[in-house]
């Protein structure tokens, strides 16, 4: 690799750093700031709730976390101290900022490639967070806003806070996944626009239609969507343990394969996101053709509620958001996966991979390969110099 491309730490990088460290921080006060709210209205069920998708998601994305740097070197008090409180992957994001400055005044490779493993680390910490906690917290918000009639721009801000964050991991990630593959072009500001496009349009849809039923019959849409939900994370983790018999992918933990099936199965519920290879177009022609079934049933089923009501103005929007949102986001979709190679999405599997456990590479593909680049770059990195300056 040309040592001059390397080196060079892009302004856009650390504006990526640093906004990542905001939203992280911006989300922890929206979580506290929604919290309060509801203790102080003496909303205990929306409180319970909102609680929960704020603490259980954290805490396997902090196991996540916690379980890669103790394969990596042995973890310092603080970053023990910070995943115990709930504020490791916070704290993570800081080091990926610490890194990026001083790769960015050392210009050195091993610097370098120091930051890019933690950035790589976050945009996966990321992702999973988005699924497990975002997602279904938007849901739950956006139904609390319809049920309490509490439009307030802060209220709101934190909906908004979410929607953003969602698509924004997902390009994220995608963006790094790209680096990883050098053999593909960069992707341009076109179609990181139209990834954008493509989630935010999907993302807003299944949300709209989830919350349009619970509007409905909230018993009835958590069955409905929830069956949804245990379906594609028996799926994923079903087909994750498929690969790992086929040495297709590397040998984890029971807890970490089932974390990434539940993680890959709310992707699922509100996205897709390739879980077995790059080229599964038939599986993303037939979860979009679901979801669509699913939102069309959720606008039948809440005509009759607009129909009863005499607002027919909540029926007009309701088309357009759901409808709207969906048919832009797989417009965006198909334009997007014409323009640019997909991604293998395959490699959201742990990366931290012992020599001993490694699959073998005769029918790795782009999954082990990338696993294999990972680990090899991070294990020579080990050998040369510690990382990044005197940890924390």
């Amino acid at each position: 690799m040309n040592e001059e491309t390397v080196l060079k730490v892009t302004w856009w990088e650390k504006l990526f750093a640093v906004s990542s460290v905001v939203l992280s921080v911006a989300g922890l006060v929206t979580d506290v700031y929604t919290l309060y709210t509801y203790y102080m209205n003496g909303l205990w069920v929306y409180f319970s709730l909102m609680l929960a998708l704020a603490v259980l998601p954290n805490i396997m994305v902090q196991a996540f976390s916690v379980s890669w740097q103790i394969a990596d070197e042995c973890p310092s008090r603080l970053v023990w101290l910070t995943n115990l409180l709930l504020f490791g992957t916070i704290h993570r994001q800081w080091l990926t900022l610490r890194a990026c400055c001083y790769a960015d005044k050392t210009r050195e490779l091993t610097d370098y490639n120091a930051y890019m493993q933690y950035k790589s680390d976050r945009c996966l910490l990321d992702l999973y967070k988005s699924f497990l906690k975002s997602a279904p917290q938007l849901v739950l918000q956006t139904y609390i806003r319809y049920d309490t009639k509490d439009w307030r721009p802060q209220t709101v801000g934190t909906a908004i806070h979410s929607l953003i964050l969602l698509p924004w991991c997902m390009a994220a990630y995608d963006m790094d996944q790209r680096r990883r593959h050098p053999e593909w072009p960069p992707i341009s500001w076109c179609g990181i626009i139209l990834h954008m496009a493509w989630r935010i349009g999907i993302v807003t849809s299944r949300i709209g239609a989830m919350v349009l039923m619970a509007v409905v019959d909230d018993d009835w849409a958590i069955g409905y969507f929830g069956t949804h939900f245990v379906m594609t994370t028996m799926f994923a983790v079903v087909l994750t343990d498929h690969l790992v018999q086929m040495e297709v992918a590397p040998n984890m933990p029971f807890w970490q394969k089932l974390a990434h099936g539940i993680a890959m199965g709310a992707a699922l519920t509100f996205s897709f996101f390739n879980v077995a290879d790059s080229s599964s177009r038939h599986w993303m022609i037939l979860m979009y053709m679901y979801a669509g079934m699913q939102n069309a049933e959720a606008l039948v089923e809440f005509s009759r509620e607009w129909t009863i009501a005499g607002k027919p103005y909540q029926g007009t929007t309701a088309i357009i958001i759901v409808a709207g949102s969906f048919i832009v986001g797989v417009i965006a979709m198909v334009l997007y996966n014409c323009l640019y190679n997909p991604v293998c999405t395959v490699s959201l599997f742990p990366n931290r991979v012992p020599q001993k456990e490694r699959a073998a590479p005769s029918q790795g593909g782009d999954l082990l390969e990338s696993v294999e680049i990972a680990n090899h770059k991070y294990h020579s990195l080990s050998d040369e110099s510690t990382l990044v300056s005197p940890r924390l």
